[in-house]
């Protein structure tokens, strides 16, 4: 069974709410004050996060567009 859109956009919540402190980190090590992160897991830590909202974004557009479909009757069809 596919995953509901409500289950996609908990999960988004979730994540945007656990990056409250990103643009935190991100400002500390790009001015310079935080120099004993390495650069390869600030990297990292972007790439998990922009995937992370891209794929639950896309995941919940396309479980709204099946929950819609289901929901619609179907056009075109002769009813008695």
């Amino acid at each position: 069974m596919p995953l509901g859109y409500k289950y996609y956009r908990s999960k988004l919540v979730h994540l945007l709410i656990l990056s409250v402190v990103l643009p935190f980190i991100l400002w500390d090590f790009f001015a310079g004050k935080d120099s004993k992160s390495e650069p390869a897991a600030i990297y990292l830590i972007i790439a998990i996060w922009i995937v992370g909202v891209t794929g639950l974004t896309v995941g919940m557009v396309r479980a709204k567009r099946r929950d819609s479909a289901l929901q619609e009757p179907h056009k075109g069809k002769a009813t008695d």
